[in-house]
């Protein structure tokens, strides 16, 4: 099953439909907790047991493909 981490803010603060949307087909997912541009140690931890990251403009370094190897799609 597809897990998704959505670490982009503010995504679907305005328009809920893209969170509807996942729960209707029953997409897991969680959202970036903090709410604002997370570090790339606070993305390799709030993204564990992801399979897809929906980024924002966070650093994604060769450091989190080493400790998240099970993300295999990111937008």
């Amino acid at each position: 099953m597809k897990k998704i981490f959505i670490s982009t803010y503010p995504f679907s603060e305005i328009n809920n439909f893209p969170k509807e949307l996942l729960k209707s087909n029953s997409i897991e997912f969680s959202v970036n907790p903090l709410k604002r541009k997370l570090t790339e140690s606070e993305l390799i931890k709030y993204s564990d047991g992801m399979t897809v990251l929906i980024a924002g403009t966070e650093k994604i370094s060769k450091q989190f493909f080493n400790k998240r190897p099970e993300v295999k799609f990111i937008s």
